[in-house]
C-alpha cells in the first residue's frame, strides 16, 4: 500500500505549520517539526500524527498550548493537493477529556480526512492515557503516541525536544512498520 521503502512517520506532524503569534514563544518547547505537512511528505514521510483541539468552534492543530494559525481542515485541505500516493493519518484529541459534541466534531473531521483517495485515517485517540476512541485502519508503528522514545508520554526532564535525538541514539528503520520521528 505504501510505496516508500522506509516507513517514516512524524510525531506531532502539524507543528511544522505556521503557529499563532503567541505560539512563536513556545517553539523550543512545542515544535517537533520544522517542515509543513507537504514538505514532510516530499521528504518521504507517509504517517502523520495530527493533534487537534477546538478553538472558536473549529478544530485547530495543537501541541500543548501551541496552536496552528490555520484550522486543521484548512491545513489538511492544502496538504491533500500535494499528495499522490497513500499516506496514513492518526488523529488525537489534544486534551484530557472530550465531551460528546467535541467527539462528534473530531469523528466528522476524521471521516472527511479519510474520504480522500490517498489518505487513510488509522484511528482517533485521546491524549490522556492514549486511549483509542475509534479505529479506522490499524497499522503497526513504533512509538507510544509521543514518538518512539518509550518514556510513557512527555515525562522527559529535557525541556527542548531537539535534545531527544541525543538521548535516543540511532534509529533503526525497516519496511515492516512505521517509525515516528521528530525533526524530519
Amino acid at each position: 500500500m505504501v510505496n516508500n521503502n522506509l516507513k517514516i512517520g512524524t510525531h506531532n506532524s502539524a507543528t511544522g505549520e505556521e503557529g499563532t503569534f503567541w505560539s512563536c514563544f513556545l517553539i523550543p518547547f512545542a515544535r517537533c517539526q520544522s517542515k509543513t505537512l507537504a514538505e514532510q511528505y516530499k521528504a518521504g514521510c507517509r504517517f502523520f500524527d495530527i493533534r487537534v483541539r477546538e478553538f472558536d468552534g473549529e478544530l485547530y492543530c495543537y501541541h500543548g498550548i501551541w496552536r496552528s494559525k490555520k484550522s486543521a481542515q484548512k491545513i489538511i485541505k492544502d496538504f491533500i493537493y500535494v499528495i499522490n500516493d497513500p499516506v496514513f493519518v492518526e488523529i488525537t484529541w489534544e486534551g484530557s477529556t472530550i465531551n460528546s459534541e467535541q467527539y462528534q466534531k473530531v469523528y466528522e473531521f476524521a471521516k472527511w480526512v479519510n474520504s480522500n483517495v490517498y489518505v487513510f485515517v488509522t484511528r482517533i485517540n485521546i491524549k490522556e492515557g492514549w486511549k483509542c476512541l475509534y479505529l479506522f485502519n490499524n497499522i503497526t508503528y513504533k512509538g507510544d503516541g509521543t514518538g518512539f522514545i518509550g518514556i510513557n508520554g512527555w515525562k522527559c526532564i529535557l525541556p527542548f525536544p531537539r535534545l531527544w535525538s541525543w538521548v535516543r541514539g540511532k534509529v533503526e528503520f525497516n519496511k515492516e512498520e512505521f517509525i515516528l520521528v521528530d525533526f524530519l
